[in-house]
């Protein structure tokens, strides 16, 4: 069956998609850990198809995206090479089988990219150098580890309140805007009882939190209510928990698509299909 092989070289990994041309449906590709920060083109290609059992003669197209992608050739064992936009591949990638048309789509990569779709068009608001590098740096400073699943398991176990300032510790009202559980100060209120397990949750909360209100406030005349979050970072179990509370802030809905960290390399087969 005819397939179209989307690659998204980012800064700290290579994500890889098949999809099927027949039928639009795609599946992931497995890429060795060895070859997820590679920069020779070729030979990451080779890989994919050989460890996947993907046949040359199947491939129709390569549609390669992210940073890395300007390395690329412009064919491959006969096969064309497409490069395509990184914002657009977000966008198409992120809005794929959601039904939404309008939306701000929230690319959390190693920083993190706003792209509003609006009537078929795309346009980059900007973005932050805040995302999962943010995430695995700050984590090995002060919590002695980048493992993302140990970190994780420290932060379901933390408590915020002893690391965050919110608005119930400062007034004795909600703010116009502002209701208890909002926070006033990220780290603004550490207590000498924080542990390890607090500090991850606290990086945890300011990453998701100031992402998701950048997010909102760049989007702010675009009359778009609707946020897709794509990258790794949306698979951090605090993550719903942190989107309701800015949802009901703000008034907006936030959708998390499902295998949302390979987004990005199904736009860019989804763009050259």
């Amino acid at each position: 069956m005819s397939v179209i092989l989307g690659i998204d070289l980012g800064t700290g990994a290579v994500k890889a998609v098949k999809l099927f041309t027949a039928t639009g449906e795609y599946e992931t590709v497995k890429v060795d850990e060895s070859y997820k920060k590679v920069r020779d083109v070729k030979a990451l290609l080779e890989h994919i198809c050989e460890k996947n059992g993907i046949l040359y003669k199947d491939v129709k197209k390569i549609a390669a995206t992210g940073v890395g992608s300007a390395g690329c050739p412009k064919d491959f064992h006969d096969i064309p090479v497409i490069l395509t936009d990184e914002f657009k591949a977000d966008a198409v990638g992120g809005a794929y089988k959601t039904g939404l048309e309008n939306f701000i789509l929230v690319s959390m990569g190693t920083g993190t990219s706003i792209i509003k779709w609006k009537d078929g068009k795309y346009t980059h608001l900007g973005g932050i150098g805040l995302g999962g590098g943010t995430f695995l740096g700050l984590s090995k400073l002060m919590l002695g580890t980048d493992n993302v699943e140990e970190i994780i398991q420290m932060s379901e176990k933390g408590d915020i309140d002893k690391i965050d300032l919110l608005i119930k510790d400062i007034s004795p009202e909600p703010l116009p805007g502002l209701p208890f559980y909002a926070t006033a100060s990220s780290f603004g209120k550490v207590t000498d009882f924080a542990d390890k397990n607090d500090v991850a949750c606290g990086i945890v909360n300011l990453i998701l939190q100031t992402i998701g209100e950048t997010a909102v406030l760049a989007s702010r005349e675009s009359g778009i209510n609707d946020f897709i979050l794509i990258g790794g970072l949306a698979l951090l179990p605090q993550c719903k928990k942190i989107l309701s509370m800015l949802e009901r802030m703000f008034s907006i809905k936030f959708f998390v698509p499902g295998d949302p960290e390979n987004r990005t390399a199904l736009g860019a087969a989804l763009c050259a299909l």
